[in-house]
């Protein structure tokens, strides 16, 4: 039970600092607010985080861990390695486009001097999930190689994931960029930018080198109704 409620203040803490983040941005609150809109007092607050470097630490690494379980969700799911791709890069649009909060990872990834005050528990967990999920995003390539059903060089196939993710971050920009007008991606917009960088893979004819755009709606949309983001 005691590990349950400390469960429990530690996620009203990271809520509220979400909320936070979304309305000050990551260096404009401080832990008085951050204790006033969660409820938790200053000295349970100093004693989970002794600075916001953890803070934001503990906020981003959370953030890996729902995107390694969309990954392990994908490698399981019954698609083709297209649509496995597509609905990776549809989910990472949705998961900015309605968690605005969610921007500041974008901003949290890129500047480790964040973290300089963090104790080496919070920044070992953080760089843990980066490198599961970076060795996913490569797993995600090397098992279509060996499998066959791509026949790119794994160099190129590193290649391509990099192009994937210049495409992501396009999307993450008209996503987060509060002065863009909020557009929704659909995929028939989505697959004419991925479909050179996916071409270049060199796939093998059969159904692995299909996709169904209708299969890769129902799965985005299953990604929803499992919580991880939010289509509507």
């Amino acid at each position: 039970m005691p590990n349950a409620t400390r469960e429990n203040k530690v996620a009203k803490i990271i809520d509220a600092a979400e909320v936070l983040i979304h309305e000050k941005g990551v260096f404009d609150f401080s832990f008085k607010e951050l204790s006033k809109l969660s409820g938790v007092s200053n000295g349970s607050l100093y004693r989970e985080f002794q600075s916001k470097d953890e803070l934001l630490c503990t906020i981003f690494t959370n953030k890996l861990k729902k995107h390694i379980q969309v990954m392990d969700y994908l490698h399981q799911a019954e698609l083709t390695g297209k649509e496995k791709i597509i609905s990776h890069v549809y989910y990472t649009y949705f998961s900015i486009k309605n968690d605005e909060a969610s921007v500041a990872d974008r901003f949290l990834i890129t500047n480790y001097a964040l973290y300089k005050n963090a104790r080496p528990e919070f920044t070992d967990e953080m760089k843990k999930h980066i490198e599961i999920l970076t060795n996913k995003f490569l797993y995600q390539y090397t098992s279509l190689k060996e499998s066959k059903i791509i026949n790119a060089s794994l160099t190129k196939a590193k290649r391509q994931m990099i192009y994937m993710q210049i495409v992501t971050r396009g999307l993450n920009v008209i996503a987060g960029n509060r002065y863009t007008p909020k557009r929704k991606i659909k995929l028939d917009m989505l697959i004419p930018l991925l479909a050179p960088i996916l071409d270049d893979l060199e796939w093998t004819p059969g159904p692995s080198s299909e996709y169904d755009i209708n299969k890769i709606q129902v799965t985005v949309n299953t990604l929803s109704d499992k919580g991880f983001i939010n289509v509507s």
